[in-house]
């Protein structure tokens, strides 16, 4: 696979990688999208716009992920342009039902910037970038982990031209990026939320301590007298949770390669913390 190839598919799962090379991982990530035996994808099968469900979009996604695998693995020029066919198909279908996320976005943070068509073509960019990059099994739903990534992409191009053409003052650039740094944190919070939901990642102790912490707003006192146990024990665990869970952010970067979410959700759990 050439570099420009690989760039166009990216990387898959490589936790996966067994499950990908099984005999039948065809028929089971490929068979859902009747495109186990296609030699090619049908025409209009990228251009479906059809919203799709939360179950529809995991396994699109992760019949991506296993398609890469088997592009990175081809053994004949045949297999791999197969392969490849219905990797674009699958990447056009995410992109087409997920299309409403950009104009949302660009009527959302718009504020009177004076090239909507290249804020669109930013986010249309974003869009291709967080289809290419997203990992289903991680838990939560491709729009939360897109709109972040639209979002600070748009903010960064809004900034960096209005700065050139001097058409945002000093005093509007703070309020723009503590609005984009709000609905970041919100962004992560509700990840973090559908983690603790949907993996045994803490005790059923560390994740009440969590809850009451920070969702009810409660001192480690107050916290230690509903879960009965000490105030320092209640630390302890509060400790020994948010460890945990600083651990999966810091091995989950595809949100943001920079990693800005992350020092948003550190910084927020230190001003809890206080």
């Amino acid at each position: 696979m050439d570099e420009h190839t690989a760039t166009l598919v990216g990387s898959y799962n490589k936790t996966h990688a067994g499950e990908f090379g099984k005999r039948k991982a065809s028929r089971k990530f490929l068979g859902p999208w009747k495109l186990y035996m296609a030699k090619s994808p049908p025409p209009e099968f990228g251009s479906n716009q059809v919203r799709l469900t939360r179950d529809e979009e995991s396994s699109l996604f992760k019949a991506m992920h296993f398609i890469r695998f088997r592009i990175v693995h081809a053994t004949n020029q045949r297999n791999f342009r197969r392969y490849l066919a219905i990797y674009l198909a699958l990447r056009n279908r995410a992109i087409s039902s997920n299309w409403r996320l950009v104009p949302a976005a660009v009527a959302r943070k718009s504020r009177g910037f004076f090239d909507l068509d290249l804020l669109e073509s930013v986010g249309n960019r974003s869009l291709i970038d967080a289809v290419k990059n997203f990992d289903p099994w991680r838990g939560f739903r491709f729009s939360t982990y897109a709109c972040n990534a639209i979002h600070r992409r748009m903010w960064k191009t809004m900034t960096t031209t209005f700065k050139k053409n001097r058409r945002l003052s000093t005093e509007q650039i703070p309020e723009i990026q503590a609005e984009v740094e709000d609905e970041t944190e919100a962004l992560w919070l509700d990840r973090l939320m559908q983690l603790l939901r949907g993996a045994n990642l803490l005790s059923r102790q560390e994740a009440d301590v969590l809850y009451l912490r920070f969702w009810k707003n409660m001192t480690l006192r107050k916290a230690g007298k509903e879960m009965s146990v000490s105030p320092e024990r209640a630390r302890q665990v509060q400790e020994n949770a948010i460890s945990k869970l600083r651990k999966i952010m810091m091995e989950d970067c595809l949100l943001n390669p920079d990693a800005i979410q992350y020092s948003l959700l550190e910084e927020h759990i230190s001003r809890r913390s206080a």
